[in-house]
């Protein structure tokens, strides 16, 4: 598992079109980044740093997965990362992993 920071890292380095593998405490997903995120946290918003995969192969194929970290103003550290999917129920998951993959 990896460290929040490290997990904070590989996002920040995502470019558009950059495969990645993300595992969840019950699952792998593969797919290509869409879309990066980045607000620094301001004095009265919240930041966030995220990006959008298009899910490739298994039974979401083709789906959206969301992975977002935030950070509150007052304390402005990003938390561990989670994922949901963008048409799913609003769940939400924890990252342990996160690396480029070359599917």
């Amino acid at each position: 598992m990896k460290t929040t920071t490290e997990l904070i890292d590989v996002m920040n380095r995502a470019e558009a079109g950059e495969r990645l593998t993300v595992r969840v405490e019950d699952d792998t997903y593969s797919g290509e980044v869409r879309e990066t995120h980045y607000a620094a946290p301001e004095s009265d918003e919240e930041g966030v740093v995220g990006l959008d995969l298009r899910i490739a192969g298994g039974d979401r194929d083709g789906e959206r997965l969301e992975v977002r970290s935030t950070a509150g103003s007052n304390t402005q550290k990003f938390s561990r990362p989670v994922v949901r999917f963008a048409a799913g129920d609003g769940t939400e998951h924890e990252v342990l992993d996160l690396s480029p993959s070359e599917e």
